[in-house]
């Protein structure tokens, strides 16, 4: 039986320990290779997948140095490092990477709020904070994408410490609230969250102009980082603190089991379901295994008039229960020749997530973030209908976070397998339908 002598992690530097003895890995590039390979651990990731998470150029000697740097590793990891056909795969137990025993410690901790055990949530929260080192891939390469999948984890820490101050503040403890906002605020100004319970703690302590200046601290960053006004809950809050109101109940919107829903804005946004719609059972259970992961992205690939679409709807609607955020959808084929149409359908996802403020000025780029951080504490369902290509969704896949994405396409987008580990469904003409058609003497046909 395997022991769990190794302890990885990816929070903070890059580092391996082999019964409680950091091991030596050598260069940037080779733990680059190591926090690609522990973000898709027990996976096969093949050569091309790494080249795309090491350089964002490959140079022409990628493939040579890519072997080199995995023999390097293997010398440190051994046989847990393994090679195949369909690429390199790093076997991990359960428990040996910090960032696994973050989740679980967060999990444990809403777990714990959720039943009133605050002070078990709370034991769980600092837990998982003291598994942070520092920055998650400071120690990488500034040019390669694993770095910057890594920086996106900061977005789960920062949660993890909105969701400690929302217990202190159910709890009433106000120093240890404005202390710990004003900490995190000082490096992440356009928490809008942290903003509130600041705001809320200085009034209830008694200092109402902190509050309103806090408030105004909050409009100046908002619209120099974002160009966005206050949402809806931070301007209530401002105008009970101006009329000396009472504040709600600070246990109100404080459960951290649903910290997406604090903005109030769940879409609704998914068609209609084909009346006729019969069969496709193990189809429907395979797109169920593929997204019961936080973060799962499908593709169902297929000639025209399958039932991609068909499919796709059903499954949303009989797992609804999974997206308790709400679902976008958006039909990437309704747009002229020629035209991705992901400028507008990223900007009409945001407006529907709650930001009122005109985007159009704004680069994609830009807006791509302020939408992945819109997500970042969302469970939604993204579906995106008659996929042409990767580039076409590149900037509508959420970064971390519990939401999922379905995509519908006739041809296999590869990019989406190899750049962010897609799942794949291949549909063809499902036989229920078929046969009925036959019997009718009607060509074979079903929505797309």
């Amino acid at each position: 039986m395997e022991t769990h002598d190794f302890c990885f992690r990816v929070l903070g530097q890059i580092s391996v320990e082999e019964k409680g003895q950091e091991l030596q890995l050598g260069g940037p590039m080779r733990r680059a290779l190591l926090a690609g390979l522990l973000l898709n651990a027990n996976r096969d990731v093949s050569t091309a997948r790494l080249q795309q998470l090491l350089w964002d150029t490959a140079p022409g000697s990628a493939l040579a140095n890519l072997r080199n740097y995995m023999s390097g590793l293997r010398r440190v990891v051994g046989p847990r490092l393994s090679s195949s056909a369909r690429g390199y795969r790093l076997r991990v137990l359960p428990g040996e990477l910090d960032l696994e025993r973050f989740n679980a410690h967060i999990e444990a901790g809403r777990a714990s709020w959720a039943m009133g055990e605050a002070d078990r949530a709370l034991t769980h929260y600092e837990q998982a904070t003291a598994l942070w080192s520092g920055t998650a891939g400071s120690d990488l390469p500034a040019g390669c994408a694993v770095r910057r999948h890594l920086e996106a984890l900061e977005q789960s820490a920062l949660t993890a410490a909105e969701e400690t101050i929302a217990i202190r503040l159910a709890q009433g403890v106000w120093s240890f609230v404005i202390d710990r906002a004003r900490a995190v605020l000082a490096d992440h100004p356009t928490r809008e969250r942290l903003w509130g319970q600041l705001m809320v703690a200085l009034y209830e302590s008694g200092d109402v102009s902190g509050a309103l200046a806090s408030y105004r601290s909050a409009v100046r960053e908002l619209t120099t980082h974002l160009g966005l006004d206050p949402g809806s809950e931070l301007t209530e809050l401002h105008r009970r603190i101006l009329n000396r109101e009472r504040m709600p109940s600070a246990t109100e919107g404080a459960v951290p089991t649903a910290p997406s829903r604090s903005s109030g804005v769940s879409p609704r946004q998914l068609p209609h379901r084909h009346r006729g719609f019969v069969g496709r059972t193990a189809e429907l259970e395979s797109l169920a295994t593929a997204l019961r992961s936080d973060g799962g992205v499908l593709v169902v690939h297929g000639p025209s008039s399958v039932g991609k679409t068909a499919l796709a709807v059903e499954w949303a609607v009989r797992h609804d229960e999974w997206f308790p955020d709400g679902q976008l959808f958006a039909d990437l084929g309704a747009f002229a020749p020629g035209v991705t149409g992901t400028s507008a359908v990223l900007r009409a996802f945001v407006r529907a997530l709650g930001v009122g403020v005109d985007l159009s000025e704004q680069p994609d780029a830009e807006v791509a973030a302020l939408y992945r951080s819109l997500l970042a504490d969302r469970a939604i369902l993204v579906l995106l209908d008659h996929v042409g290509s990767f580039e076409q969704v590149r900037h509508l896949l959420p970064g971390v976070g519990a939401s999922r994405v379905l995509i519908t396409s006739r041809q296999r987008l590869l990019g989406a397998r190899l750049e962010v580990g897609a799942d794949e469904l291949a549909l063809e003409e499902c036989p229920l339908v078929l046969a009925r058609r036959r019997a009718a003497g009607a060509p074979p046909s079903n929505p797309a």
